[in-house]
């Protein structure tokens, strides 16, 4: 296996874990079990469990980036598709999507009181990114903060709901 399938499976691994401890209760010998590698293997591609997590946090949000970017005829006139591709990357990666939600403090989006939160600000980052590798407008893409696409994948992910239809059903519950 090359080195770039096996950053891959230790990113996903880091990921996972995350999901089911909690990013600060991370450890090497938890993320060695996930990635089925063992404690010094990880020290081979890595110097530190910091290089790790960061490593990590670099890969899933490129992956993200990527996600976003599918091909489009035109994607200043294609924020839904590029809207619909974010969803489904978060729905297809729940683990990342929560990893960096732990990794960065965010708190989920509240249904109950209809806070804004940073989790949508750390996006513009991304999507400032986005914008330059695509040479598309920031402001375009920054359409997609606007949208419920990360409340929606937060729901998701919360409830594990697995279809549209559930996530859907779910919104139109707790908004009547």
């Amino acid at each position: 296996m090359n080195r770039r399938k096996k950053l891959r499976i230790i990113s996903d691994a880091i990921a996972c874990a995350s999901r089911e401890v909690g990013y600060n209760n991370l450890t090497v010998p938890r993320i060695a079990e996930k990635s089925g590698m063992t404690p010094s293997n990880l020290y081979v591609y890595f110097n530190s469990k910091k290089d790790m997590l960061n490593y990590a946090q670099s890969d899933i949000e490129n992956r993200l980036i990527v996600a976003i970017l599918r091909p489009h005829k035109d994607l200043d006139n294609s924020i839904h598709s590029a809207c619909t591709n974010l969803f489904h990357y978060l729905l297809d990666y729940p683990d990342h999507f929560m990893y960096l939600k732990q990794r960065n403090n965010i708190n989920a989006y509240s249904l109950i009181n209809g806070e804004i939160t940073t989790a949508k600000i750390r996006l513009v980052g991304m999507l400032s990114i986005a914008a330059k590798a695509s040479k598309t407008t920031t402001e375009t893409l920054s359409c997609l903060l606007f949208s419920p696409i990360i409340d929606l994948a937060t729901i998701a992910h919360t409830t594990n709901s697995q279809s549209h239809d559930d996530i859907i059903s779910l919104i139109v519950d707790r908004a009547s």
